[in-house]
């Protein structure tokens, strides 16, 4: 009975432990307090064991029954609220009641404990009440509610919380089940008491399975004060560990029972075991730190540290490299990745300690800026975020902003010792963050001010550049000017459209029934002025380049119909001359693109008519297609194709090859260079391959983003299904 009674004795010491860090770190918080409340409990009902076995009597075991159905609802509540669950006064009252009852019955009658009949120190019989079989009802019932919070707080919860609900699910339960199992069955139905009170001894799995939750998993955040508070109850367990030893010894040697002779002479062994305290406490201090506190470091320096470390140094390199070295040391961390950006573009990434070169996406950056703070324990499974912080194999991100200044994105690694980042590491990480934020700006400032005298030369070099440029270009100008003035006094816009206007009604039959051969005549005459007006329509166009007046409207449009549609306005004129026209699009997901719709196609347009020009048989394919960064047209025709010698002429203003010129002598040699000028509007890229002999393929790529702005007030015209027919 000894030895149980010492057990109890460091059960009610550990439990008591758990309760006075929970009060001394964090109190504020109301988790914490049930938590106080429930350890405050059980505590008194350990020590009603422990008192028991010293003292056997009806006192103490009323109060063992009284007292132990206290921990029950206290429990209940304190789960209710690690699982982040409101509890109203009325529910609060209908928990605790019941319990507070049976504590003055228990107390002041026979009603749940009636006797008890000692023989021993280690056999006793205990006669129940009239009212024990409602007191064991209760008592299941808390188990069942208890059981329910604990199961469904981890089944409902994820991350880090489910972690922690697991060992305390595990803990709880094994202390809840034995304890209850012992109080209303094993001891007053079958009198089993020579094993010792399991009830009590079954707390030791709830601190347990406690203790390694707030040291691993940063149950209620006090992992801290745990190191310490195990520090002395590991002490004072070894203390009576040496006075039970010596008072067993005593016994066994002299074959007498615990008296007052045993009891000083274990308080005397336990003096001289303080003597050599200092030297145990230091190797009980080593241990309980490797454990709880590997990673150990004072917050205020370590700050300090790394503002020193940031203000020594204007090159962000170095300072990244200095901060990492500190985050390695003190918290163990395994590498750090900090990309930086620059006009929302990431300008350069930085891998400290992985070991390889890594480069983070624009995309990937941009979902982490969504918050300040990015940990992977809060995040649920199929997050996308868990995904991109797993793929560079880091736990927590933080973006580096100041009220002005988006500086980038701030990956920190897993712990070389595989824990988790407690609530201190992420307050200081925190902090960190935003001194990094600041360092990065700085350097980037600095950056431009180291730069500045060759910045300036360089702009005037450009100044002087464009200077030059401008001269040849207002002399180019002048010269373009006076080509179009000539080309344009012979095909002045008013007369054309009085032309077009009775064309118009010759066709439509405003002045009479045509017969085949004048309706064929005049529709051939209609056609010819749609091309003159077009003609017109490219030279103003040229005239607005060459002057910065040539404006776009942006409106969302997939390409495809775009083609489409210009394809509908050109079909009948490839079948006339017997060629098939015919569209397809490469399968796969396309997006819209911001572009001007009416010059885009001006262009597609041009495109198809030259390929329906210089084509005498088998037709023309119009192929979109897409790439990783846009979308991509080609038009591929089976006709005379281009010269080698004249393909670098190609985009030129005014410029026509010479088998062209045979075929088509009328043309302008405009339609390709106003193309590449719409399409570099577009931030594309136009191209061209051709055989001579074989036909020639056009095309040109465009990003997803142009760089427009949508208008307003611009419908779309969906046209792709008839024209794909």
């Amino acid at each position: 009975m000894y030895l149980v009674n010492i057990i109890n004795l460091v059960c009610f010491l550990s439990v008591l432990s758990l309760g006075v860090i929970a009060f001394l770190n964090q109190k504020e918080r109301i988790v914490n307090r049930y938590f106080v409340i429930f350890t405050g409990f059980t505590s008194i009902w350990i020590l009603s064991n422990f008192l028991f076995g010293v003292y056997p009597n009806l006192f103490f075991m009323r109060a063992e029954y009284a007292f132990g159905i206290l921990p029950m609802p206290a429990a209940i509540i304190w789960i209710s609220y690690l699982k982040n669950e409101t509890i109203e006064k009325a529910r609060l009252v209908f928990v605790s009641l019941p319990a507070f009852l049976f504590v003055f019955l228990t107390f002041l009658s026979g009603l749940v404990v009636r006797d008890i009949n000692i023989t021993d120190s280690l056999h006793f019989s205990v006669e129940m009440g009239n009212l024990y079989s409602i007191y064991s009802v209760i008592q299941a019932g808390y188990l069942g509610m208890l059981l329910y919070l604990l199961i469904s707080g981890y089944v409902k919860s994820h991350g880090l919380k489910r972690v922690q609900m697991l060992y305390v699910l595990v803990g709880t339960s094994i202390f809840a089940i034995i304890g209850l199992i012992y109080g209303l069955i094993l001891l007053p139905v079958f009198s089993l008491t020579s094993i010792g009170p399991l009830d009590a001894q079954s707390s030791i799995f709830f601190v347990s399975f406690s203790a390694y939750a707030m040291a691993k998993h940063r149950l209620m955040d006090i992992r801290f004060v745990a190191s310490k508070a195990v520090q002395y109850l590991v002490l004072t367990a070894m203390i009576l560990l040496v006075g039970f030893i010596a008072g067993f010894l005593i016994l066994y040697a002299s074959g007498r029972t615990i008296d007052l002779t045993v009891i000083i002479i274990t308080a005397v062994v336990s003096a001289l075991f303080f003597y050599v305290f200092e030297y145990i406490h230091k190797i009980i201090e080593e241990a309980t730190n490797s454990f709880f506190l590997k990673n150990d470091y004072q917050t205020q320096r370590l700050i300090e540290e790394v503002g020193e470390d940031i203000t020594s140094s204007m090159l962000l390199h170095e300072i990244l490299f200095k901060v990492y070295a500190i985050l390695e040391k003190s918290m163990k961390t395994s590498h750090i990745l900090v990309a930086t950006t620059r006009e929302g573009q990431i300008s350069e990434t930085y891998a400290i300690g992985y070991g390889k070169l890594i480069k983070i996406s624009l995309e990937e950056a941009r979902d982490l800026w969504g918050q300040p703070m990015v940990d992977e324990y809060e995040l649920e499974k199929g997050d996308y975020r868990l995904e991109i912080l797993k793929k560079y194999d880091s736990g927590l991100s933080f973006c580096l902003k100041t009220h002005s200044y988006l500086g980038g994105i701030f990956l920190i690694g897993h712990k070389k010792t595989s824990e988790p980042y407690s609530i201190r590491d992420i307050n200081v990480l925190k902090i960190l963050a935003k001194q990094l934020s600041i360092a990065i700006q700085n350097a980037m400032q600095y950056e431009q001010t180291c730069h500045f005298a060759e910045n300036l030369q360089e702009k005037v070099n450009q100044s002087t550049e464009k200077l030059v440029k401008a001269n040849k270009h207002l002399r180019e100008l002048d010269k373009a000017k006076d080509q179009f003035l000539s080309m344009a006094s012979h095909q002045l816009r008013t007369p054309l459209t009085t032309i077009k206007g009775y064309l118009h009604m010759l066709v439509e039959g405003d002045f009479g029934e045509l017969d085949t051969t004048q309706m064929a005549a005049m529709r051939e005459a209609y056609v010819n002025s749609d091309r003159m007006e077009r003609l017109i329509d490219d030279l103003l166009n040229i005239s607005r380049i060459e002057t910065n007046k040539f404006f776009m409207q942006g409106v969302h449009m997939d390409l495809a119909e775009i083609a489409a549609e210009e394809m509908a306005h050109l079909r009948e004129r490839a079948e006339s001359r017997g060629l098939y026209l015919k569209l397809s699009v490469i399968a796969g997901k396309r997006k819209n693109l911001v572009v001007d719709k009416l010059k885009l196609g001006q262009v597609i347009s041009n495109l198809i008519e030259n390929s329906i020009f210089y084509t005498r048989e088998g037709g023309i394919e119009v192929i979109v297609d897409r790439d990783d960064d846009g979308v991509i047209l080609k038009v591929k025709d089976t006709g005379i194709g281009i010269p080698e010698d004249q393909q670098r002429h190609l985009f030129s203003k005014f410029f026509r090859g010479t088998n062209a010129q045979r075929v088509r002598p009328d043309g302008s040699g405009l339609g390709l260079f106003l193309g590449k000028k719409i399409i570099e509007g577009h931030k594309g890229k136009i191209f061209f391959e051709s055989e001579p002999g074989k036909g020639a393929t056009f095309g040109f790529w465009l990003p997803w983003q142009t760089g427009m702005e949508e208008s307003k007030n611009i419908k779309k015209i969906d046209s792709y299904l008839k024209a794909g027919k």
